[in-house]
């Protein structure tokens, strides 16, 4: 997958995310976690661009194992910060019911559906195709 599509992929997908917090606003059940729903989406988007950094790195490398302990890692950390992130908001923001979840798994699992649609591209990629 070359930049433009990460990219522009990444891009769209962050509108609509942007467009259903705005309209979570409006759902009396979800309002009071549209800032959370915010915070998820910058999470995953900047989750997005390093992992994208670094699988490119990591497919053109000649360490053939590269790769491979990215999207571990990768994954291993997304879910050690999704996890710290709602705890963390459940102990400080004290919320008085577990709604909150709701708009936090619906972007996590998008992101994570993206991430590893652009990793599988990644990994096809051909060494001299680095440039891209």
């Amino acid at each position: 997958m070359g930049k433009r599509s990460f990219f522009f992929q990444l891009g769209i997908l962050t509108i609509i995310f942007s467009i259903l917090a705005l309209l979570t606003g409006f759902i009396p059940v979800l309002a009071p976690y549209v800032t959370f729903f915010w915070l998820s989406i910058a999470l995953y988007v900047l989750f997005s661009l390093v992992v994208h950094f670094f699988a490119k790195k990591a497919a053109v490398s000649a360490n053939k194992l590269a790769f491979t302990n990215v999207t571990i890692g990768s994954m291993a950390a997304k879910l050690f910060v999704s996890i710290i992130l709602v705890v963390a908001y459940k102990k400080i923001a004290a919320p008085p019911d577990d709604f909150f979840i709701i708009p936090f798994l619906l972007v996590y699992l998008c992101y994570t559906i993206f991430e590893t649609n652009f990793m599988v591209k990644l990994g096809r990629i051909d060494k001299n195709e680095s440039n891209k």
